[in-house]
């Protein structure tokens, strides 16, 4: 049941449902979501959230899941 896993947010921001429901679909990005600090988590929220077209803030919420095994590598 997706609404059942817990997505920490940020630190100021809340975490917004097309993220979360990204994040839950992709295991890795998750778990890479979730070893960031919270200050991290609140800039990446903040930096989907200023997109101002629907299109780009789905960009944004896409991009890190390509970028997962490169965070893994390090």
């Amino acid at each position: 049941m997706v609404s059942g896993k817990t997505v920490p947010g940020g630190v100021v921001h809340r975490l917004p449902a097309a993220l979360r429901k990204a994040l839950i679909a992709n295991a890795p990005a998750l778990a890479a979501w979730k070893d960031i600090t919270p200050l991290a988590r609140n800039e990446f929220i903040c930096w989907v959230g200023d997109a101002q077209q629907a299109r780009n803030r789905g960009r944004r919420i896409r991009r890190p899941r390509a970028a997962v095994p490169y965070t893994q590598l390090a």
